[in-house]
């Protein structure tokens, strides 16, 4: 029975019979670093990514931590909508845009219908207040006492 040899640097079975293959680097393909001669074992590509993808992510993730603040939430929409913009512009690679890209869009989307949901629950507290209700009351009777003064109608 044949013992199973792996190869050192991928921990993939080599199924090749000659033991003398040598390792040797590649200048074309930086993300492989050692290979047979014969390319009997295939190594997993790196998947590479673009400065914008990591751009979409890094604003993404700016446009949820600002909508989670509530102070912020005017930049929130905004950084969630340039994560869009930088989504769309993103290459695409083997017919996708990487996993950092749609990470990026995901929090984008979420950063800017959070901060939606949030500005439009604090109006809607504020107008539906006892103390909007009574001040809007108060200068509806000024305002009509004003106007009652002011009737230059003859």
């Amino acid at each position: 029975m044949e013992d199973k040899r792996y190869d050192p640097y991928t921990g993939y079975e080599i199924k090749d019979e000659d033991s003398t293959q040598e390792y040797h680097t590649q200048n074309d393909d930086p993300y492989r670093r050692y290979r047979y001669e014969d390319d009997h074992i295939e190594q997993p590509q790196q998947e590479q990514t673009s400065g914008i993808a990591i751009a979409t992510m890094i604003l993404g993730i700016i446009a949820v931590v600002c909508m989670v603040s509530c102070c912020c939430t005017p930049i929130a929409i905004i950084t969630g909508i340039a994560a869009v913009i930088c989504f769309a512009v993103t290459p695409k690679v083997r017919g996708t845009r990487g996993n950092k890209a749609k990470a990026g869009l995901i929090c984008g989307i979420i950063g800017i219908i959070g901060s939606v949901i949030l500005i439009t629950v604090f109006v809607v507290n504020i107008l539906l207040s006892s103390d909007f209700q009574n001040e809007m009351k108060e200068f509806n009777t000024h305002y009509d006492t004003y106007i009652d003064e002011n009737d230059d109608s003859i």
